[in-house]
């Protein structure tokens, strides 16, 4: 009866590890992302006038952020 058992239940939890793991994972990448979002608009604020640096610094957030 354990044969039958226990197989299933070693998957589950490989899978419960490898769930984990990607919420970790994306958890990271979205305070990132959040990270770089209030930095363009830190400089929005700062420097409204200065298009190109916040123009640059939006490119520069969505090569990141496909990585």
């Amino acid at each position: 009866m354990q044969a039958k058992v226990s197989p299933p239940l070693s998957l589950n939890a490989t899978n419960v590890k490898h769930a984990r793991e990607y919420v970790k994972e994306l958890s990271a990448s979205r305070e990132k992302e959040l990270l770089k979002r209030k930095a363009v608009e830190k400089l929005k604020i700062k420097e409204p006038k200065n298009k190109g640096k916040i123009v640059s610094l939006k490119c520069f957030w969505r090569d990141c952020s496909v990585k």
